[in-house]
């Protein structure tokens, strides 16, 4: 999504239908993967990132189509502030200043300020504007406290995106968390992010999909041979130093040994046996 100076690609639109078309009507899981990320191309793969995961939220939520227009749309948008920051903070990544995160925030509201009806042609709907202009003054918060009794469902589902698409996704500058470590940090955090919002993800993604090599509380290592659609922290497991097979649903299995995280490689592909 090239938007820079001022201007939006005319087909913003058709990309937002695009991606509610394609992500936002899914009957099943899907594998979210990401390719590493460098501070130029960061906007570009963050907004696609969010907008993909918003709208498979949005659908296990059950939106209508043009309240998931406006929440992926809003996803394309309410960073591109990022794309004015200079280019010396941008390859700090998270590891940042006060000063500096002041900074950023001056340049997302001076990008925002070119989203309102007087200063573009395209008409963005008035519940993607507010949607953005939450989660600018989420992004404001010096504690990162902020009033959300208010908040439209849409800013929820960004908030949870957001979060899930930068822990998991991969830089020059810090290794991810896995999809298992990230549902589990949101999961631990409800007050900032919504329990209905990050269950309609857990709902859309292979968190611990069939196959995956995982590492167990009990020092062991293992592989994945049964999902838990009810809990992806209980699945069937085959330890490998035993050969023995675990169902962690069962209580007293699961008292014992325990899902500590997902094995993976360096460019945060699921191993495979």
């Amino acid at each position: 999504v090239n938007i820079s100076k001022g201007k939006m690609p005319e087909d913003l639109p058709a990309l937002a239908r695009d991606v509610v078309q394609h992500f936002g009507s899914l009957d099943h899981k899907v594998n979210f993967t990401q390719t590493i990320r460098s501070n130029t191309d960061f906007v570009y793969k963050h907004s696609i990132g969010v907008s993909i995961i918003s709208a498979m939220i949005g659908h296990a939520m059950g939106l209508r189509e043009n309240t998931l227009l406006s929440v992926v749309t809003a996803a394309f948008l309410y960073d591109f502030g990022y794309l004015y920051v200079p280019a010396e903070i941008m390859k700090k990544g998270e590891d940042i200043t006060e000063l500096e995160n002041t900074t950023i925030s001056k340049y997302r509201e001076k990008a925002f300020a070119l989203l309102k009806p007087d200063t573009n042609p395209y008409n963005i709907p008035s519940d993607t504007m507010a949607m953005i202009t939450q989660m600018l003054q989420a992004g404001r918060a010096e504690d990162g406290n902020v009033d959300r009794s208010k908040w439209l469902t849409g800013t929820s589902i960004l908030t949870v995106a957001d979060k899930f698409d930068r822990m998991t996704a991969m830089s020059l500058s810090r290794k991810p968390n896995s999809e298992v470590a990230a549902i589990r940090f949101l999961i631990d955090h409800p007050e900032l992010y919504p329990e209905n919002v990050v269950s309609a993800l857990a709902q859309s993604i292979h968190i611990m999909p069939v196959g995956c090599c995982v590492d167990l509380t009990n020092g062991d290592k293992g592989l994945v041979l049964g999902t838990n659609e009810k809990d992806f922290n209980h699945p069937v497991v085959l330890s490998f130093s035993k050969n023995e097979i675990f169902d962690l649903s069962d209580p007293t299995v699961y008292r014992k040994i325990q899902i500590a995280d997902v094995m993976r490689t360096m460019d945060n592909r699921v191993k495979m046996d």
